[in-house]
């Protein structure tokens, strides 16, 4: 059975136990023993290698052997399980965020079983907020209390009013009735709760301040979002991060839906906005003054900087190299340092 399913996805890698010489281990089917020859050991140290884990045994078995590594559905791998027949495909971690759900469908499908889906909203044909973020490219906190507070209306059957501010392409949206403009706080009221999906920092304000305490609302951030970065060497990191808030509560940026900071290669060792990418959690990248040139003449540039570097704009051509072109804001520059904000299109 593992190597049926093998040969379909040939990146996967099968742990086997093999008994004797008269079943040998294949290189063809990315065959490896057991750890030490123990199947919980084997389970354990591969928990975090891989986004998916397809234990073909007894479910106890398995249970066992993860209990000790969970974490969160937010961190865990899907893990799926199957009997030695195919004739299941149960779905039994991580069924939203980790795919455990869809790539259980798929799989069944594949070996022409049957799906084993446990999880309420999907067995009532609705999208929990979890999954219409991810499918939206989208991120929100307080995740674990938003998305039971949420999952439970929507498994009720209560219905969410949806408000897609940028207009994202959403490929489902079950259980939630979409408006084509901001609602107001009166329309909100005939429906359980409001997402709205926006990256603006006030979004909700004016819904918190008017509806009842415990109505459910839930900002969805689109992480779509590069931010481009200049400064003079050796800035301070508190002077970079200060002026950062100020670039987002002018733009009324959250922060969250930022996917990477970029800069020219010259800036590749600068402390402070290494320091920065790393309280954001998100990678910092740079490109060559070559690469930064050939847009310098759509923005408007600095003579210092360009004796500094070999090119007069730095935050507003990378992000312009990033996006490929979709550059939203002006520059900002205060204090050294200058920002730009793109978008992924």
């Amino acid at each position: 059975m593992a190597r049926r399913i093998q040969t379909r996805h040939p990146l996967a890698d099968l742990y086997v136990k093999t008994r004797d010489d008269a079943d040998p281990l294949e290189a063809k089917y990315r065959e490896y023993g057991l750890i030490d020859g123990k199947m919980l050991k084997t389970l354990r140290e591969n928990f975090k290698k891989y986004d998916s884990l397809v234990c073909i045994m007894a479910s106890g078995i398995v249970i066992r052997g993860i209990a000790p590594m969970l974490e969160s559905k937010y961190e865990d791998p899907a893990v799926l399980l199957l009997d030695e027949q195919g004739r299941f495909v149960v779905s039994l971690l991580s069924g939203h965020v980790g795919g455990a759900n869809e790539y259980a469908t798929s799989l069944a499908q594949e070996l022409g079983a049957q799906a084993v889906i446990t999880t309420a909203t999907d067995n009532k044909g609705v999208l929990g907020l979890d999954m219409l973020a991810k499918g939206a490219g989208c991120v929100y906190e307080p995740r674990k209390v938003l998305s039971e507070q949420f999952n439970m209306l929507l498994a009720e059957e209560q219905v969410i009013a949806l408000y897609n501010e940028p207009q994202l392409n959403l490929v489902s949206t079950s259980g939630y009735q979409i408006f084509k403009n901001l609602p107001d706080v009166n329309e909100l009221l005939d429906y359980a709760g409001f997402v709205m999906i926006s990256v603006r920092m006030n979004a909700l304000d004016t819904y918190r301040k008017k509806l009842p305490e415990d109505y459910a609302l839930a900002q969805l951030v689109p992480k779509k979002y590069v931010l481009g970065v200049g400064c003079r060497k050796g800035v301070d990191s508190e002077v970079l991060s200060a002026n950062f808030r100020t670039f987002c509560l002018e733009h009324n940026f959250l922060a969250i839906g930022l996917t990477k900071i970029v800069s020219i290669d010259l800036k590749k060792e600068e402390n402070a906005i290494i320091n920065l990418a790393e309280s954001l959690n998100i990678p910092f990248e740079t490109y060559s003054k070559e690469d930064l040139l050939e847009f310098e003449d759509f923005y408007p540039g600095s003579n210092f900087v360009k004796q500094t570097v070999g090119v007069s704009s730095v935050a507003q051509t990378s992000v312009h190299k990033e996006t490929g072109e979709f550059v939203l804001t002006e520059r900002y520059a205060n204090e050294g340092v200058t920002f730009a904000l793109g978008k992924y299109q």
